[in-house]
């Protein structure tokens, strides 16, 4: 009955919605030339050949995108799958079209709209024996396909922003109808697991695995290779004593607030530079706007104009970077972690950097992780942009506690490492029992 409703409110909501987005998409750009499979047409991906068995991976956003790239990797190793890769986002698609395009094995793609007939045609082209979803992304009418088609369903690195939890306290019986239809959840952690299990939203099977992210490689960069990127961004006559911050995809308010405090720094004759990654590339000549209407000389990563010198900011507008720009700084703010923003953007890859950290109090996608690194003494959690200005000005100040804070969180990092393991002996024991 449910999917029945849904079906039906599908068609007049996405005509209502689509409007507000169009803006959204033409700035992105690149969206009509996906529309056919975002129709659910899938030209060039043929039947998968008899000794693999094609698994459909489906990733949103940014975030799930590098957090599926280490299973990924792991399932390319393998010689008998195939993996049909989709994503929602253009700048999801953009991440894994550099890593995963013309791969052996590896078709990759946008998700269709989840409306019946585009779900029907992707279904029919993709023809999968396994579905694997990513975080809490849960569409309605790709699971009723599943169903039809007797084709199990996986939810890995499971976990739940607070929002989703009110909403499923708000409609259970639509979130338990949802859940029935995922086989096997592997989630981050058992505090995620047992939310779900005290609103009796239970999959058929549950795991505890830990976060997949933490096993993502970043190579470390050498100092020599650090000191050369600074200069490809501008930097001119950086000295020991220069101080490097980096904002961590931020959201409007955040990139102004590290603005105020290169500022004062500046005015107390600290010798500081800012690295600005903005959590939507597109907005990237707006941030320099805002940091030149400051008096900063500027450079911006997508023009990557050589002649720039200098330079007191760099905004980094560009796909794929961020783990070897974060390792040029000495400390980080993460972003959308202050109101009105909620949710908190991840302080995985800055841990596995070795970069300490400063956030907001809005950290919910990630609170479990952050009370460890606080309760550590890994991380510092500010209640305001105003508190975060002053601890970010006294940390920068302290290069032996940055220093020391550094090596503890590579330390943490590696601790943490081995998820993979488990989430791969599930896929050995599925892809064994449908040989």
């Amino acid at each position: 009955m449910l999917i029945w409703l849904y079906r039906c409110a599908f068609v007049p909501a996405f005509m209502l919605f689509f409007p507000f987005f169009v803006p959204k998409l033409w700035r992105r750009g690149g969206y009509a030339a996906t529309l056919w499979q975002r129709l659910g047409i899938y030209r060039g991906l043929g039947a998968c050949p008899s000794a693999r068995k094609r698994i459909w991976l489906q990733v949103v956003s940014v975030g799930e995108a590098r957090a599926a790239e280490v299973l990924i990797e792991a399932l390319l190793q393998r010689d008998d799958c195939q993996l049909c890769l989709t994503t929602t986002t253009t700048t999801a698609y953009a991440l894994l079209q550099q890593r995963y395009q013309g791969r052996d094995h590896v078709w990759l793609g946008y998700f269709p709209f989840d409306f019946y007939l585009c779900m029907v045609a992707a279904w029919r082209a993709v023809a999968p024996v396994l579905i694997v979803l990513f975080e809490s992304e849960l569409w309605p009418e790709h699971l009723a396909q599943a169903r039809q088609r007797g084709v199990p369903v996986w939810l890995i690195n499971a976990r739940h922003s607070k929002q989703s939890i009110l909403r499923y306290r708000r409609f259970p019986y639509v979130a338990r109808w949802l859940y029935s239809h995922i086989h096997k959840a592997l989630f981050v952690s058992q505090m995620q697991m047992v939310q779900l299990a005290e609103l009796s939203i239970r999959p058929r099977r549950s795991l505890v695995v830990g976060q997949l992210k933490l096993d993502m490689h970043i190579p470390q960069l050498s100092a020599v290779h650090i000191q050369q990127l600074r200069q490809d961004m501008g930097f001119s006559y950086v000295q020991a004593t220069t101080r490097f911050l980096v904002g961590v995809s931020t959201w409007p308010g955040e990139e102004q607030a590290l603005l105020t405090v290169m500022r004062d720094l500046c005015a107390a004759g600290v010798d500081v530079r800012l690295i600005l990654i903005p959590r939507h590339a597109e907005r990237g000549a707006e941030v320099v706007a805002d940091a030149e209407a400051m008096g900063f000389a500027c450079s911006q990563r997508s023009l990557k104009d050589a002649s720039q010198s200098n330079v007191l900011v760099h905004v980094a507008d560009t796909m794929g970077e961020m783990p070897q720009l974060c390792q040029c700084a000495h400390l980080a703010l993460v972003g959308k972690s202050f109101a009105p923003h909620e949710g908190g953007q991840t302080p995985l890859e800055l841990a596995a950097c070795g970069v300490p950290m400063v956030y907001g109090p809005n950290m919910s996608n990630f609170q479990e992780v952050c009370q460890e690194l606080e309760q550590q003494g890994l991380s510092v959690k500010c209640q305001s942009l105003d508190v975060a200005r002053s601890v970010i000005q006294n940390l920068l100040m302290d290069e032996p506690a940055l220093a020391s804070t550094a090596e503890r969180l590579r330390a943490w990092s590696a601790s943490q490492r081995g998820v993979i393991t488990a989430v791969l002996q599930e896929f050995e024991q599925f892809l064994t029992s449908c040989a």
